[in-house]
């Protein structure tokens, strides 16, 4: 299993956006302060939050100038490492199956602090994110790889390929801004193999 299949779309988004800051900027690896950049990047309420908590004078003077992009494969520092290992934590501490941003952030925060600006403090901000958190998991309650996919049900195929169609359905799980009745179907072939089909469909949750 991919260390980030119970990654969030949003978190997804901001590691991304992290590896593109980190090569914007000429930078042999993917720092902590990349992530950062990332998460306070995002349109939503957390991107918001650390936008106005983080000391973006000294955020910036850690990125340094742009420079040529690197050559060689980026890699996360150490300090990066420590804080998404830190975010699995934060993750199985509120039994969440799913890596968010907010977990994310909170592992930052426990790997390296970042600088803030005058009036915020570290428990503050790490109360706020934790709000944050919980209004994701009542809200939004991200379906796991053990959840089947929440609402989404393979409809057809995967005869002979179980496992292959309930990664295809993990992959499905974060995909809640698709309405009830919405159909997905995705064709493999391979090279030894003949075509596969498997249709997922998106039903109404039951009580």
């Amino acid at each position: 299993m991919s260390m980030w299949e119970p990654f969030t779309e949003r978190a997804r988004h901001a590691i991304v956006r992290a590896q593109e800051v980190a090569q914007m900027f000429g930078s042999p690896g993917i720092g902590t302060q990349h992530i950062l950049f990332g998460l306070a990047d995002s349109d939503d309420e957390l991107g918001a939050l650390l936008s106005r908590s983080i000391d973006r004078s000294a955020l910036k003077e850690r990125l340094g100038a742009a420079g040529q992009a690197p050559t060689t494969e980026m890699v996360f520092s150490g300090e990066s490492k420590h804080a998404i290992e830190r975010a699995f934590v934060h993750a199985r501490a509120h039994n969440d199956r799913f890596i968010d941003t907010t977990h994310i952030s909170l592992g930052i925060l426990d790997a390296e602090m970042p600088d803030l600006v005058p009036g915020v403090g570290r428990d503050a901000l790490e109360e706020a994110i934790a709000t944050i958190a919980r209004t994701v998991r009542e809200s939004d309650n991200p379906p796991a790889a053990a959840t089947h996919g929440g609402a989404w049900r393979l409809s057809d195929g995967g005869d002979g390929d179980a496992a292959f169609a309930e990664a295809l359905l993990r992959t499905l799980a974060v995909q809640h801004q698709l309405p009830p009745g919405t159909r997905v179907q995705v064709s493999v072939v391979r090279p030894d193999d003949h075509q596969r089909s498997y249709t997922f469909e998106r039903r109404e949750e039951t009580p």
